[in-house]
């Protein structure tokens, strides 16, 4: 993020970013800091019910920070690429999921076994390894996903 930030002049929202970062960073200390609270003492208990609202609450701030962080980048780059994580009541919005994660992997185990991306194209060619002429071997879920306009 930091270097996202330098990278962009002033006027084309780098200052959005960095005061954006300023307030995600603050936000990431201060959780750091509720987290360990009473470890020190040795207290194994868990939190108290005041302990976690003020977690969740310094978490929502480092997320709205973060997505005006995402907001000022795709306003700078002419994107929508990075998209906004939602709060709790909206998650079933967020278009990352578990399974797309999953593929995303598998489809990355699978390039590797077939030599990475410049082995992979030329097997792929092959229709004795098993793969369909036109159809990228090392798969190419995140591109689709990208594809759809999301």
């Amino acid at each position: 993020m930091k270097i996202l930030t330098l990278a962009f002049p002033p006027d084309l929202g780098g200052d959005e970013m960095q005061t954006q970062l300023d307030v995600f960073q603050r936000s990431m200390f201060q959780l750091s800091r509720l987290a360990r609270k009473g470890t020190s003492m040795g207290n194994t208990a868990g939190a108290s019910s005041q302990e976690i609202k003020e977690i969740i609450a310094t978490y929502d701030v480092g997320r709205v920070a973060l997505n005006k962080f995402y907001a000022a980048l795709n306003d700078a780059t002419g994107t929508t690429r990075l998209v906004a994580i939602p709060d709790k009541a909206n998650a079933k919005s967020y278009p990352r999921s578990k399974a797309l994660y999953t593929a995303l992997l598998k489809e990355a185990a699978l390039c590797r076994n077939r030599g990475g991306e410049a082995l992979a194209g030329l097997w792929g060619g092959l229709m004795v390894y098993g793969t369909v002429p036109g159809v990228n071997p090392c798969g190419n879920s995140a591109l689709a996903y990208y594809s759809q306009g999301l």
